[in-house]
């Protein structure tokens, strides 16, 4: 099911971004999560929360952890959702696909890669590698 949802994921926001853009694509998104999540997942967080510990409760997050989360939002939601989009429209959803393959690597150099362990370099090195094959696959495809 999971697979599913992703194959189809992309093309089905393309098809729409060219109906209606990028922003008004974007938005729908953001409305669609929102409501996912006050229908779906707060009730069942409610639900969890009072089968473990037996009280009813919902956690509030810290000034400073609102502060990050909409940094977050922000940075992720509004600017890379809009450039995914975009790219989703113009290049196709099979490229922009192949190239958010990428995101993974990027955010974990963003967040402080370079003072991974060891091991973890490792990781990152190999996954570079797998995406490098991705984007190759995609500068093919556009010659061919």
């Amino acid at each position: 099911m999971t697979a599913v949802a992703w194959a189809i994921s992309p093309m089905f926001m393309a098809s729409v971004g060219r109906r209606i853009g990028s922003q008004p694509t974007n938005l729908l998104r953001a409305v669609l999560a929102t409501a996912a999540l006050v229908v779906v997942v707060l009730p069942l967080y409610v639900l969890v929360v009072w089968l473990v510990y037996g009280k009813v409760g919902i956690a509030v997050p810290r000034f400073n952890q609102c502060a990050w989360l909409m940094i977050s939002g922000t940075v992720g939601m509004v600017i890379g959702d809009a450039v995914l989009l975009r790219s989703a429209r113009t290049a196709g959803p099979r490229r922009a696909v192949k190239v958010n393959t990428l995101a993974p690597v990027v955010g974990l150099l963003a967040g402080g890669g370079d003072r991974a362990k060891a091991e973890q370099r490792r990781d990152v090195g190999g996954g570079a590698g797998h995406r490098r094959g991705h984007v190759r696959d995609v500068r093919q495809h556009r010659r061919g």
